[in-house]
């Protein structure tokens, strides 16, 4: 890859390739939903985690044998920020908190990413990117502005509950800049096989010593099994995408796939038979809009360094 790739300006299959990250990524939760009707998260995540590791065994051992042994601190550290943790932290929340509010938190990761760039990193951003993130985000608060509102606050809600989606978007800037800055020369295939490597096999050692687990796959397996295994194979494809998406244009770029997500939420319930109102599609257009701005890159390399 070019070192001066990332300064150019993304291409259609830079485009392509976040469309179809955002709808492979986007289609977990509603995929999430049928499946938390047999099994609790935890077991849910569990077996998703196993299961993709069982569909990239060959991957696996290909990828690693392929890496040097000096990178694997930097794998394990994009294994757990960028997917073990967050994955878990995200279902926790959702034990207290509401769909949209844990929804449009996905949404704070490219403002996260900035955050972690600058301050861990020494990155920098573009006013162009700047104006295209709050941009990006007043779309996504007015999809779910009319959620937030109907949610009635529960009264036993912990404080810290809202800590975690928060806590789960730096997770994702980290990764997206440990990536950027040091994994480039790892294709995405390899990196997403050893990110489930990593998440795998403890997870499959944890649902083979867990009673409850073992009798709900015996009981419904066609659920307990078949559906973290579609959960498995869309993820994959998301992973696989939106880590090529970080080595080809950038930590920023990359993170802005976070906000086509609520958008994908928005096609499913047109498709389950909700109404979208305008505040939806003026939410979906802002959306839109500031993925092209945030997209473009500065004609002056200085104003905005590999990202």
């Amino acid at each position: 890859m070019s070192p001066t790739a990332s300064l150019e300006r993304p291409r259609i299959r830079d485009w392509g390739l976040m469309l179809l990250v955002a709808t492979t990524w986007g289609s977990l939760f509603v995929i999430s939903k049928w499946g938390l009707k047999t099994l609790v998260p935890s077991e849910l995540i569990a077996i998703r985690y196993a299961s993709s590791a069982a569909l990239l065994t060959f991957l696996i051992v290909q990828a690693l044998g392929r890496v040097r042994p000096t990178d694997y601190r930097d794998l394990f550290l994009v294994a757990v920020f960028g997917s073990g943790l967050p994955v878990y932290l995200m279902t926790l929340s959702q034990t207290q908190l509401g769909s949209a509010t844990t929804g449009i938190s996905n949404a704070l990761t490219p403002m996260a990413t900035v955050v972690v760039g600058l301050v861990g990193f020494g990155k920098s951003i573009s006013r162009h990117g700047v104006i295209g993130l709050l941009l990006g985000l007043a779309g996504v608060a007015c999809i779910v502005a009319t959620p937030i509102a109907e949610t009635t606050t529960a009264p036993n809600r912990s404080v810290w509950v809202y800590s975690l989606p928060l806590i789960a978007t730096f997770s994702y800037g980290i990764t997206a800049h440990i990536i950027r800055s040091r994994l480039t020369h790892i294709s995405a295939m390899d990196l997403t096989a050893i990110t489930f490597f990593v998440t795998g096999i403890p997870s499959a050692v944890w649902v083979a010593l867990n009673p409850h687990a073992l009798n709900t796959i015996t009981n419904s397996p066609a659920i307990a099994i078949g559906i973290p295994i579609v959960l498995a194979t869309l993820a994959i494809t998301a992973i696989v995408g939106y880590y090529e998406l970080i080595r080809v244009r950038g930590a920023m770029f990359g993170s802005l796939v976070t906000y086509l997500i609520p958008v994908v939420a928005v096609i499913w319930g047109i498709a389950d038979g909700e109404t979208v109102g305008w505040t939806e599609l003026l939410g979906l257009a802002a959306i839109l809009t500031g993925i092209s701005l945030a997209g473009r890159q500065p004609a002056k390399p200085a104003l905005s360094p590999n990202s």
